[in-house]
């Protein structure tokens, strides 16, 4: 009996020598290769926080949490929707000591020196970052970096101030898929040389940086 089975299983052995042969004749004398491991996919997110406010976070900023901005340069504000809910905006101009409109100015004692930021505004068609940028563009508040890296309140305390007649588009007004321009205005120490921080107001639950640095 013993030597029936192991007559089978050299039997077994020697076929599975042939069909190693075959393949090999069929193959142009090169073993197959075996399948390609699928690849693996990292898991988004780095926490639950992350996973459940859908925060995204894509840009540099420096050690003070801001990302600088020059006239003529966007910021883009990733939605979790996808590329048609991203919401822009364009820094198209600075206007220091611009000429106040009597009435308007007549509401508030203005600062010596005003500068005025005009901006270019384009929602998308997430209703979140509808909001993100009502909340940026409706109440911002300002600080002046001085050369020695300090931030400090600039005149008027760095709250909006009123000298332009002709603001443009009133924050609040914002919807989804359409262009705005609107202009900010606020005191400054000094009308050029200097740096300008535009604070980005409740960014820990929009999302975004702590703030732009403007210089001019």
């Amino acid at each position: 009996m013993r030597k029936i089975m192991a007559t089978l299983a050299l039997a077994s052995v020697a076929g599975l020598g042939a069909a190693a042969c075959s393949d090999n004749e069929t193959s142009g004398g090169q073993r197959p290769q075996p399948a390609a491991a699928p690849p693996q996919v990292s898991p988004t997110g780095s926490g639950p926080d992350e996973f459940d406010t859908g925060i995204i976070n894509p840009w540099d900023t420096n050690r003070r949490g801001h990302v600088p901005l020059s006239v003529g340069e966007s910021f883009t504000l990733p939605s979790a929707l996808g590329a048609a809910g991203d919401a822009t905006f364009t820094l198209t101009g600075l206007r220091p000591n611009p000429p106040c409109d009597p009435e308007t100015a007549s509401y508030g004692e203005n600062p010596d020196n005003i500068m005025a930021l005009d901006f270019r505004v384009k929602t998308g068609n997430d209703p979140e970052t509808k909001d993100w940028l009502t909340e940026l563009f409706a109440a911002p508040t300002f600080k002046e970096l001085s050369p020695d890296g300090v931030s400090r309140e600039p005149p008027g305390r760095g709250y909006l101030i009123g000298c332009l007649a002709d603001v443009g588009t009133d924050p609040w007004s914002f919807g989804q898929n359409q262009a705005y321009e609107v202009t900010l205005e606020t005191g400054v120490s000094q009308p050029q040389g200097a740096t300008l921080i535009f604070q980005n107001v409740n960014h820990e639950y929009y999302g975004g940086p702590a703030g732009w640095e403007i210089t001019y």
